[in-house]
C-alpha cells in the first residue's frame, strides 16, 4: 500500500526513478480497484453501452482517474531502466510494444544513471549504529 500511495504522491512527476515494487504495487493495486468497482458497477446497474460489451461508470471514471499516474510511473520506470520515458509510446504498437515494455518493466534497476541515483540502493541503505 505504501509503494501505491507513493506513487499516487508523485502523479505529476514525470522525472526520477520508480523502483519494480513501485511499479507493480501500483498497477497491482489499480487492477484490484478496476476489478471490485467493475463488480460493483454490475451490481448496482450502473453500466451503460449497447452490444455484447458494456461498460461500468465508476469503473471507468477510475480508469481515467489513474490514468495520469499510471503514466507517470511508467515513465519513472523506464528512467530506472536508463531509458527515456519516450520509450512509453511503444505501447501503441499492437502487442510486440506491450510485450517489449513487459519486458523493460521486469529488469533490474540500473546503477545510478541520468536519471539520478538508484532509488534501490537509496531506499535501502540503513543508518548506522556504530559510535564512532
Amino acid at each position: 500500500m505504501k509503494w501505491f500511495l507513493q506513487a499516487l504522491t508523485n502523479t505529476f512527476n514525470f522525472s526520477g526513478r520508480a523502483r519494480r515494487r513501485e511499479y507493480w504495487s501500483f498497477h497491482l493495486f489499480v487492477v484490484l480497484i478496476l476489478i471490485t468497482l467493475t463488480v460493483v458497477d454490475f451490481s448496482a446497474g450502473l453500466t451503460f453501452g449497447d452490444g455484447p460489451v458494456k461498460k461500468g461508470m465508476l469503473s471507468t471514471l477510475a480508469g481515467f482517474v489513474f490514468m495520469i499516474p499510471s503514466f507517470a510511473v511508467t515513465v519513472r520506470r523506464l528512467h530506472d531502466t536508463g531509458r527515456s520515458g519516450a520509450w512509453f509510446f511503444l505501447c501503441w504498437v499492437p502487442l510486440i510494444g506491450v510485450l517489449f515494455l513487459l519486458g523493460i518493466s521486469l529488469q533490474d534497476s540500473e546503477g545510478d544513471n541520468q536519471y539520478g541515483p538508484n532509488p534501490k540502493q537509496v531506499s535501502d541503505r540503513r543508518p548506522s549504529t556504530e559510535v564512532l
